[in-house]
């Protein structure tokens, strides 16, 4: 899927954007290279020094070939759609479960601006996650628009939290999602500290399972 998606040159260079964003290395050029067999191997140019050093897959971090992974499917879709809005009908989805997974913290933010940018394009993303980072990403500052080079791109949101679905396991036993903005005390949530401290602490859970010691918006303004 990468090889073809790198033959289009403007994919190949917001494939390249985005690795760039991800990478600390210096990152020139991303190939295919084809063997006798077919065998596909994606390799990135990355210059060290004054010397350009050649990358294949099999040597790319898990994290690395993870964020290449997302990218090419988010691309494809893209085109699939042929640049549709999501809310139209036969709009597309991508499903990722633990997103961070192999991800270093710091490019959470760099992730999920990816995500919220995709939406554009007509595709929509479910992702799950247990990583405070993620969630602190949700309040983050502006970042760097890997799609479009030196842009500064805001990351999620205030706006964004109606599509956060925060999952636990109730009273009774059962697993149930609640919208993150439908919690009784949202705003003291949100405003307490970063939703991955909220989430550490174990304090982001809505109604009556919420622990003993958390306090409502209602209690911290003293109107009850």
């Amino acid at each position: 899927m990468l090889a073809n998606l790198l033959k289009d040159d403007a994919t190949r260079s917001v494939l390249l954007n985005m690795i760039r964003s991800l990478s600390e290395a210096r990152v020139s050029e991303m190939n295919a290279v084809a063997s006798d067999l077919g065998d596909v191997m994606i390799t990135i140019q990355e210059q060290v020094g004054p010397v350009v050093q050649p990358t294949p897959a099999r040597l790319m971090s898990d994290g690395t070939l993870r964020f290449l992974a997302i990218a090419a499917a988010l691309l494809d879709l893209s085109q699939l759609n042929g640049g549709t809005e999501a809310t139209n009908s036969g709009g597309r989805m991508l499903v990722v479960e633990e997103i961070e997974s192999g991800l270093h913290p710091s490019q959470a933010a760099v992730l999920l601006s990816q995500l919220k940018e995709s939406t554009k394009s007509g595709v929509q993303t479910v992702a799950t996650t247990h990583s405070p980072a993620i969630l602190d990403a949700l309040d983050g500052p502006a970042i760097l628009d890997a799609l479009n080079g030196p842009a500064i791109l805001d990351a999620l949101n205030g706006s964004d939290h109606s599509s956060v679905v925060v999952c636990n396991r109730g009273a009774s036993g059962w697993s149930k999602a609640t919208r993150l903005t439908d919690f009784p005390d949202y705003f003291d949530v949100v405003g307490r500290s970063p939703l991955g401290t909220v989430a550490v602490r174990d304090q982001l859970r809505p109604g009556d399972d919420a622990p003993k010691n958390s306090r409502s918006l209602i209690d911290v303004l003293g109107l009850r």
